[in-house]
């Protein structure tokens, strides 16, 4: 039997599976199928439960009718389960039996009173004969059924995991009857039923590392950050669950000058990052004291472009360049100096030539002159 969109699907194995057939006596989605005799069936949607019956040869529908005297209007369906050699439905009003004399369904009024809160319970799954996940949207409670009619309820264990399933999508795998795998909205956990006392915290895990300057971007290998790319954000976990939360303290090693205090918060944002090299480190610590050893990422906020190694060469030859022609033009500044300097020594020494050659010609003139007067 196959619980479709449209129905009921007949199908048979062999080799592989093959659909023989789809009853058209209703429409409706079905979610759930509980067996309950050779060929008859409970089938139910989010709206209504039906009753089903095959055939003698199992190819027909001999019935299939609602079947919802007795359930509160408007109620939503969660599931059809065994409890314990009890067919029991899920709803978010509480559990309910079926009263095969009465044709009506009833409040499992002994049941709900000892689930408490989790007698809205969205799905069921089994464990073994006597013990059954509870799930309550992302709340999950181990629930034993004890031979004297009690119930023995364990929700507290699972407090970590609270909101971290998909609503309505919550799964459960028992691997066996000592190992359970928890479905999660980001991944899965382990639950050991019976586990040797933990020595050692598992070291967290840093689960992604975010670049948060713009739009948040998932940064994978390449760990060398753009300088004005420089806000980051680290999101941590442990892969150890507890009753009470574990808490987190991490350290930058290349900005930070001290660990940071024990919280709860599994991220932490950094912005306005110097460049540089940096290790980001974090750890964690239960309740009672036990403490994980670090976790570690190295990265790199790459310098600004104008402090870049290609720029930083450009620097060098610029100044080399500076240096060179500045050496050349003052050497030709000065040789310019030195020539104009010479020249106007050249003047200077003419003039005074020309000066001395003027007065020795004066001087001679006059001892000319003198000499003649003699004479006469």
């Amino acid at each position: 039997m196959q619980a479709n969109y449209t129905g009921i699907g007949l199908m048979q194995a062999g080799n592989g599976i093959t659909s023989l057939k789809q009853f058209s006596f209703k429409k409706d989605p079905i979610r759930n199928i509980m067996q309950i005799g050779p060929r008859d069936f409970w089938l139910s949607n989010n709206q209504n439960i039906f009753s089903f019956k095959l055939s003698q040869d199992y190819l027909n529908a001999t019935e299939f009718k609602i079947e919802n005297n007795g359930l509160p209007k408007d109620t939503k369906l969660h599931g059809i389960y065994n409890l314990s050699n009890n067919v029991v439905f899920a709803s978010d009003s509480g559990f309910y039996l079926f009263d095969n004399i009465l044709k009506v369904f009833k409040p499992y009024e002994e049941l709900n009173v000892q689930l408490s809160t989790f007698k809205n319970a969205n799905k069921v799954i089994p464990i073994n004969a006597n013990a059954y996940w509870f799930i309550k949207k992302s709340h999950i409670a181990k629930i034993q059924f004890l031979s004297d009619g009690k119930l023995k309820i364990d929700s507290s264990s699972w407090n970590s995991l609270k909101g971290r399933m998909m609503n309505d999508y919550e799964q459960v795998l028992n691997v066996d009857e000592r190992l359970s795998l928890i479905g999660l909205d980001n991944g899965f956990a382990l639950y050991f039923n019976q586990y040797p006392v933990q020595q050692n915290l598992p070291k967290p895990i840093i689960t992604s590392i975010w670049n948060t300057t713009d739009e948040p971007i998932s940064l994978y290998e390449n760990l060398e950050i753009p300088n004005n790319k420089n806000n980051i954000r680290f999101s941590f976990a442990s892969p150890w669950y507890s009753s009470a939360p574990l808490k987190y303290q991490f350290y930058l090693d290349g900005y930070s000058e001290n660990w940071s205090n024990w919280e709860e918060l599994a991220f932490k944002d950094f912005t306005n990052l110097p460049f540089g090299k940096y290790v980001f480190q974090v750890r964690s610590i239960t309740p009672n004291g036990t403490q994980s050893e670090i976790t570690s990422v190295n990265f790199k906020i790459l310098p600004p472009w104008y402090l870049s190694w290609p720029a930083i060469i450009c620097y060098i030859i610029l100044i080399f360049l500076i240096v060179y022609f500045g050496k050349k033009w003052y050497e030709n500044r000065l040789m310019a100096h030195q020539r104009k300097l010479k020249k106007k020594l050249l003047e200077e020494q003419e003039e005074r030539m020309a000066r001395e050659a003027a007065a020795t010609e004066k001087k001679l003139i006059s001892l000319k002159k003198h000499s003649i007067g003699a004479r006469t």
